[in-house]
């Protein structure tokens, strides 16, 4: 029962993942598709676009998770070994 145990790492929360987590389904798309286009959206235009919807969000943040630098990466990668 217990032979496979292994330590688990804590993986921090990334600010945009807790938010699309709480967005409705198109919210959400519409938000993936705002911070994946860096052309037309700088992460501080978009903060502010968010800050006036009623969404807070700061640059940093959407500047660390396009750069892949938040805890999106691992967490999905868990999630993905664990259902299979």
């Amino acid at each position: 029962m217990l032979e496979n145990l292994a330590f688990e790492k804590k993986l921090g929360n990334c600010k945009v993942r807790t938010l699309l987590e709480t967005l409705d389904q198109k919210d959400g798309e519409l938000l993936k598709g705002y911070i994946a286009d860096e052309d037309n959206w700088s992460a501080y235009t978009l903060s502010v676009a968010l800050s006036k919807r009623g969404v807070s969000l700061n640059d940093k943040v959407i500047s660390k998770h396009r750069s892949k630098l938040c805890s999106c990466e691992k967490y999905y990668a868990r999630e993905s070994k664990a259902s299979s």
